[in-house]
């Protein structure tokens, strides 16, 4: 079984890997409003920005994981 889904060098092209980047930058783009004013409140504190960069990597990895199952199941018989 193989770890690596086949087409890993296409991964970026996902949207679901789009918006886990979107995800990433959430902390840094929270932070440019808040430094512009055009929103109210203090920053993110930095273990929060962390831990929410942190999922959004590990959802991109997980992209590239072969989540396919190694054999189907045997058919089933009606008693």
């Amino acid at each position: 079984m193989k770890l690596i889904v086949d087409d890993w060098r296409d991964v970026w092209r996902y949207y679901s890997t789009w918006a886990l980047a979107v995800l990433a930058l959430a902390p840094d783009i929270y932070s440019v409003l808040v430094s512009l004013n055009l929103l109210g409140g203090d920053t993110m504190p930095a273990s929060a920005a962390w831990m929410v960069r942190g999922v959004a990597v590990a959802g991109v990895l997980a992209r590239f994981i072969n989540q396919a199952k190694p054999g189907g199941l045997p058919p089933q018989v009606d008693p």
